[in-house]
């Protein structure tokens, strides 16, 4: 299985373009992004169970 997530991704995009990002993927999955002022990026979301195993 793979992870509908990409977090460090979104990380790495949001810092470029030094922009808030709301990013949906997959089932539901949603990754939200925002540069601070002191050059790191938070990162927040919430995620869907697809399936367990």
């Amino acid at each position: 299985m793979e992870d509908e997530a990409t977090g460090s991704a979104a990380l790495l995009l949001s810092d470029r373009l030094n922009r808030a990002l709301n990013i949906r993927q997959g089932r539901g999955s949603q990754i939200l992004t925002a540069p601070a002022p002191d050059g790191t990026v938070e990162i927040g979301g919430r995620v869907v169970l697809a399936a367990q195993g």
